[in-house]
């Protein structure tokens, strides 16, 4: 059996995805969920609220509501990062950004603190 995800990645972008979840499989040791839409991530968060501690949004998503999911993430405590979406508007909400192009360095400093 797999170990549970540690990471959601919702993104429409199949290579941006995988290399993300390399990323934070190199850098944290985390294995990552990957989800192309919304209600699949959604039922992610909700059978994996114990193991998440990380989920990417992607920007093209953000166009569509994300409110019930960003809740679903909230109710277990994981760090929210947003795909390209403007640093100010992502901290309003309590999120993070992420700006395309991204590095693993960019990765690293958007997951800092958590």
């Amino acid at each position: 059996m797999s170990p549970a995800p540690r990471a959601l990645i919702l993104s429409t972008n199949a290579l941006e995805a995988q290399d993300l979840a390399e990323m934070l499989e190199s850098f944290f040791g985390m294995t990552s969920a990957i989800c192309r839409s919304i209600d699949a991530a959604l039922d992610v968060a909700r059978a994996n609220r114990t193991s998440l501690e990380v989920a990417f949004l992607g920007a093209s998503i953000q166009a569509t509501d994300l409110s019930g999911l960003i809740g679903s993430l909230r109710d277990s405590q994981s760090t929210i990062v947003l795909i390209d979406a403007e640093p100010v508007s992502a901290q309003a909400q309590g999120l993070r950004s992420l700006l395309r192009p991204f590095s693993a360095e960019h990765v690293r400093e958007a997951l800092e603190n958590r």
